[in-house]
């Protein structure tokens, strides 16, 4: 049986990177999440702002793993300091 793991962050630098790795092992089923589709290998797009959103998506999958590669540049959080 394979071993789903949710990548939050997908297309970031961090994300990417460890999804990429993590796919070159057959016994995970990666499962790629972004905020968009700005790459071809992105699963599910949501906005992570939106916790009910996430919550379903997680009980929905129901992953063995969950890793968060979410990141905001330093611009945009000065910007928006609410989220």
């Amino acid at each position: 049986m394979k071993i789903k793991v949710i990548i939050f962050g997908s297309n970031g630098m961090a994300g990417h990177l460890i999804s990429d790795y993590l796919s070159l092992n057959p016994l995970y089923d990666i499962i790629r999440v972004a905020r968009d589709r700005i790459n071809k290998k992105t699963d599910i797009v949501v906005d992570v702002s939106d916790f009910i959103a996430v919550e379903e998506l997680i009980s929905d999958i129901k992953p063995n793993y969950v890793i968060n590669a979410i990141g905001i540049l330093n611009v945009d959080a000065e910007n928006n300091p609410d989220k």
